[in-house]
């Protein structure tokens, strides 16, 4: 929406709004770890985050990558076939060292 590229979160194809506004998995998205944590997700997706809330998230985006424990992250690239889980940061080794 920020961006306006469509009218409503729900209506972007990537997005996991619809799963949280309709209050369901839909088959990729577990909602229960956020439901669990912003039980009100529905008013914070048509009305705007919590304060103090806002920073969590856009750090979420800025690494472009989905949040969750390790058993959903696994889960999650098996289903999609994608490395999902951030790698050692810092450079990487050099060959036969």
């Amino acid at each position: 929406m920020s961006a306006g590229l469509v009218s409503a979160p729900e209506h972007w194809r990537w997005s996991s709004a619809a799963a949280y506004l309709k209050g369901r998995r839909d088959g990729l998205t577990d909602t229960a770890p956020m439901f669990s944590r912003f039980p009100d997700m529905k008013a914070m997706l048509k009305g705007g985050l919590p304060e103090g809330v806002e920073g969590i998230v856009r750090d979420d985006e800025t690494i472009g990558r989905p949040r969750g424990d390790a058993a959903f992250l696994a889960k999650l690239e098996r289903k999609t076939g994608r490395h999902l889980v951030p790698g050692k940061r810092g450079p990487k080794p050099r060959e036969g060292n």
